[in-house]
């Protein structure tokens, strides 16, 4: 964990989270815009359009996380509006979604297409952002058991210059439970679920790269994220420790919610898409 990579000030600092962030996005987009060259899309409309998806995935990963933690919003909520952290990623998806449906309409440009242009990026993107998570402390997992001790990370208690705390929250928990002794440094070990996360995104890019060269129809690489992520979300979910995480029926999670709800759309439309791509073939 290293959540500051270097002080601008004495009161200033810029953090390892967001320039990894930052690095996941500017690979992205590189990484789109040689897509859509291949298939002959103008660049400066995938680069406009990568711009206001980003600015909608932003809106949305912040919306969404107000709502699961709404009454710490209202107790702090400029401090939750302009935190540093406080983003759940599968807000950022519907966020990116709604604002890309508007822009490619607007444009009219072919739905599907574009969505199979851009959805490598989003696992590759994710992955430095899994890794930013990390170094942060957050989105982190529930402790190991004796057993598996070998899995565990310890995540230290980290101040600014200012003596702000400013690590993983989970040393917090830990301390405010009574589990940590006195004079501890670092939480208990836990599970590095930003790392689980973090490497099945990068599995997940790869796949999509390898199908990409044998595609059977139009939307199939974006249907093929959403399905391999959102079931990887829904059982990385039962080893997250971070409370609070708005829990449905007594046993799940907003964001295994979401990613059943994503697993079903993505089903029906991948089989009317295959159909699409069938009929199609047979006319030619």
């Amino acid at each position: 964990m290293h959540p500051i990579l270097f002080y601008v000030t004495q009161n200033f600092y810029i953090g390892t989270y967001g320039v990894l962030v930052g690095i996941g996005v500017l690979l992205g987009v590189i990484l789109a815009v040689r897509h859509a060259r291949k298939v002959h899309f103008k660049q400066d409309v995938i680069m406009d359009l990568i711009f206001f998806c980003i600015l909608g995935g932003i809106v949305g990963a912040r919306l969404l996380y107000i709502i699961v933690y709404f009454p710490a919003f209202l107790e702090s909520p400029f401090k939750i509006l302009f935190a540093r952290q406080g983003f759940v990623f599968l807000g950022a998806i519907g966020g990116a979604v709604a604002v890309g449906i508007i822009y490619i309409r607007r444009h009219q440009l072919p739905f599907w297409q574009v969505a199979d242009v851009v959805a490598p990026s989003i696992p590759l993107a994710h992955f430095f952002g899994r890794l930013g998570c990390f170094s942060a402390g957050c989105c982190y997992g529930k402790p190991v058991g004796p057993g598996l001790r070998f899995l565990g990370v310890r995540f230290p208690a980290v101040f600014d210059k200012s003596g702000e705390y400013v690590g993983s929250g989970s040393f917090v928990d830990h301390w405010s439970a009574g589990l940590l002794d006195p004079g501890a440094t670092h939480s208990l070990p836990v599970y590095p679920t930003q790392l689980f996360e973090g490497g099945a995104n990068l599995l997940i890019f790869v796949i999509l790269l390898l199908v990409t060269r044998r595609k059977h129809f139009d939307g199939q690489l974006m249907l093929l994220y959403l399905l391999l992520y959102s079931g990887v979300r829904f059982l990385i979910e039962f080893f997250r420790g971070d409370p609070d995480r708005g829990i449905w029926f007594n046993a799940l999670s907003t964001s295994q919610i979401l990613s059943v709800v994503i697993i079903g759309l993505a089903l029906y439309f991948w089989t009317t898409r295959h159909k699409v791509g069938t009929q199609h073939k047979t006319a030619d």
